[in-house]
């Protein structure tokens, strides 16, 4: 009897222990089950993928051969073109090759016709010294006959005049109408300095302070005492312009000499000095030397005094007008004295009765 309940007990035993285990199992099984269901699916999945790369596999080997087909058309067409290239250019290089021989057997031509060249542009360049010289001689030759010509001709008589003088009177007188409206012009920009010199001035005071000081720079000039004067009127010219130049790189005109014996109580030899360093001073000196030197002489009028009347036909007035000459700005310049008015003179005027 204990045997059998023992044996019983061991039985429920094993029965709960193969429940336990079956239970285990049934658990693991639906695990199992549920990763195969899993893998299925992933197997499923990459299949879709394997097939979708075939696919893709397959167009691409379709393109791949094409493409191919497509390079051997190129390479075909390639070859047409660079066939016939690359023959050009083997023919273009023996072309050259040809050429360079050519030029080199030209160089060597060329060479020897060069010294051949060489000796007959030598004689030639002595040939054309030898007439170059020739042809100075025959116008050096025909200058003196025309200036000797010439001088016969015009001498002391001022109605002939040479055309091609540049510095003949009707040209003088362009220029002198020129300096007093240029030159003239920015001298006078100066007053604003030279009203320290006179404080106690106005402005129209020192203006004319400085016009009276220009016209004494232009009327003082002795011109016929100027050294070579005799030789330049002989020659009619010919050495004006270097006279001209020795006069003013040897300042043979200075403020001394501008001031001398000059009756003038507001005189000043600064205000000189700064208009003997002005363009109006050299152009002034040119132009009155080939004033000087005309045969006979041209004439800048000094027979209108400060306080008489004056000949509207001869001057014009400054700023004011009127009937008598309070100081002449620019003096009327003639041909020659007692002779024919080239340029109007100008004079400050007022009104003075009679």
């Amino acid at each position: 009897m204990d045997s059998m309940e023992l044996k019983i007990k061991t039985l429920k035993t094993e029965k709960e222990t193969l429940v336990k285990d079956m239970a285990s199992l049934e658990v693991n099984s639906y695990e199992n089950i549920k990763k195969i269901a899993e893998e299925k699916e992933k197997h499923t999945e990459l299949a879709k993928q394997i097939l979708s790369l075939n696919d893709t596999i397959t167009l691409k080997d379709l393109e791949i051969h094409n493409l191919m087909i497509d390079n051997k058309n190129i390479q075909s067409r390639f070859s047409a073109y660079v066939d016939p290239i690359q023959r050009q250019l083997q023919e273009k290089q023996e072309i050259e090759k040809r050429q360079i021989t050519l030029l080199k057997e030209k160089d060597k031509q060329i060479a020897g016709l060069q010294k051949e060249k060489d000796k007959i542009t030598s004689l030639q360049k002595e040939k054309n010294e030898k007439i170059a010289a020739m042809r100075k001689e025959k116008e050096e030759l025909q200058t003196r006959l025309s200036s000797i010509a010439g001088d016969k001709l015009t001498k002391g008589n001022p109605a002939i005049t040479d055309l091609g003088d540049p510095n003949r009177p009707m040209k003088i007188s362009e220029k002198y109408g020129e300096l007093y409206d240029n030159e003239w012009t920015d001298a006078m920009e100066c007053v604003d300095e030279v009203m320290e010199y006179y404080p106690n001035m106005i402005k129209s005071e020192v203006e004319e302070i400085v016009i009276r000081h220009i016209y004494r720079l232009l009327m003082d000039d002795d011109h016929t005492a100027f050294p070579c004067y005799k030789e330049i009127a002989l020659t009619r010219r010919m050495n004006a312009q270097n006279t001209v130049k020795y006069i003013l790189e040897n300042q043979i005109i200075g403020e001394k000499m501008v001031l001398h014996e000059w009756e003038y109580d507001h005189k000043n030899e600064k205000l000189t000095s700064s208009l003997l360093k002005t363009s109006f001073f050299q152009h002034c000196v040119h132009l009155c030397w080939f004033v000087a030197i005309q045969d006979p002489m041209m004439y800048l009028d000094e027979d209108v005094h400060e306080g008489t009347g004056f000949d509207k036909n001869v001057y014009k007035e400054f700023v004011r007008s009127g009937n008598t000459v309070r100081y002449i700005v620019w003096p009327a310049l003639f041909l020659h004295k007692n002779g024919p008015l080239l340029y109007k003179g100008v004079v400050q005027a007022y009104w003075k009765e009679k």
